[in-house]
């Protein structure tokens, strides 16, 4: 008994002292976060008159964003090049982080400093520079032109490809941060043993790499579909007319016609459809778990 209750103790003693130690964090998250999301969700249930914010409650402003069409049509965008954006930086990040964990590991400190150094350059460098490479002169065109492979510029720049190329640039460093942590978890022997059974290389990776990385993967394609799907500074600099992104209706309300509640009320709602789409892929990905495997195994 004395054992027990001895282990009983030092059990909560260990919680307490992680409850202490995350505590600081804890403050510092909630005064960066959630505290400003409250805010903006108190806003979001006024109104907004030439006299100020009136303390009103409403629920208006969330019928008139359902009520208009161009929030929707810029909701489709924003999934679409979110989704996009999100398998864009699985397979290249999958792929960097597959070479570091099983063909180079030594140089893995390497590379994930250059990972995390691009994760630290300037955002708008990043994308005046994409602007440079795919204009009509940039280096794509001319590398072209001068092989003789086009007698024209190609339409690269203000293109659908280029805000997903651009996006992508800018955010598969996350993803592939996330998948070589998860490729850690992925022992040699695990390997070797799936090898000595007779399984191919590709399906190594479908029966034993995947399933134990899957986690990791459903983190990279959220965090990486909700930053671009957000993003409202890239597709006016390098998309076209038909790129509009939710994130720009947004920034609209706020800095153009400066009506903060409609401002607020068309950002929660963007973030409970897009989180509602994140939350569909976890249900399917927990659904296709569930079903069974080749052989009939779990």
């Amino acid at each position: 008994m004395g054992g027990r209750e001895g282990g009983v103790t030092r059990t909560m003693r260990a919680r307490l002292l992680g409850a202490t130690l995350l505590a600081p964090l804890g403050a510092v998250f909630a005064l960066l976060l959630v505290v400003p999301l409250g805010i903006g969700l108190w806003y979001s249930f006024r109104v907004g008159s030439i006299f100020g914010i009136e303390t009103t409650l409403t629920l208006d402003n969330y019928r008139q964003v359902l009520e208009r069409d161009a929030f929707w049509t810029a909701l489709r965008t924003s999934v679409v090049y979110g989704a996009g954006t999100a398998i864009a930086s699985l397979l290249v990040g999958f792929a960097i982080a597959r070479y570091v964990r099983f063909e180079r590991p030594r140089l893995a400190g390497f590379i994930v400093g250059a990972v995390m150094l691009s994760v630290l350059g300037g955002y708008l460098v990043r994308i005046y520079a994409w602007r440079t490479l795919l204009s009509d002169n940039g280096v794509f065109n001319s590398a072209l032109e001068q092989v003789g492979a086009i007698d024209g510029p190609l339409r690269l720049l203000f293109s659908p490809g280029a805000v997903i190329l651009t996006l992508g640039s800018i955010y598969a460093p996350y993803a592939t941060l996330l998948i070589l942590a998860g490729l850690e978890n992925v022992r040699d022997d695990e390997l070797d043993a799936a090898r000595d059974l007779g399984a191919g290389t590709v399906r190594t990776y479908r029966l034993v790499v995947l399933p134990l990385i899957g986690r990791s993967l459903l983190l990279a394609f959220s965090l990486v579909f909700l930053l671009a799907a957000a993003d409202y500074v890239i597709p006016p600099l390098v998309g076209g007319p038909g790129t509009q992104m939710v994130g720009a209706l947004v920034a609209n309300q706020f800095l153009a016609t400066g009506d903060t509640p409609m401002g607020a009320a068309f950002g929660f709602m963007t973030l409970l459809l897009l989180a509602f789409v994140v939350t569909l892929v976890w249900a399917a990905m927990r659904v296709l778990r569930l079903l069974p495997r080749e052989g009939g195994r779990r």
